[in-house]
């Protein structure tokens, strides 16, 4: 997860609590769970989200509340 302008951010996996916290811009935070992971934020445009050296589309608008769940199946084919 990187900010690019600030976002309270909760993140859990696989049932249990990573992180909780307001992000800065410029942090980056790295999360890694074997089956799911569990991502809300206040500020949905102010995060980009990488799975597996995978940029993620945005996840919506400034100030929107969004709540994601990403699984493998979330995972780009491979070629």
């Amino acid at each position: 997860v990187f900010a690019i302008e600030e976002a309270w951010v909760s993140v859990s996996g696989d049932g249990r609590a990573f992180y909780e916290g307001l992000m800065k811009p410029g942090e980056t935070r790295v999360f890694r769970a074997a089956s799911k992971i569990d991502l809300r934020t206040g500020n949905a445009s102010a995060l980009v989200l990488t799975l597996n050296g995978e940029t993620l589309p945005p996840l919506g608008n400034p100030g929107e509340v969004k709540n994601v769940s990403l699984t493998h199946k979330d995972l780009p084919p491979r070629p």
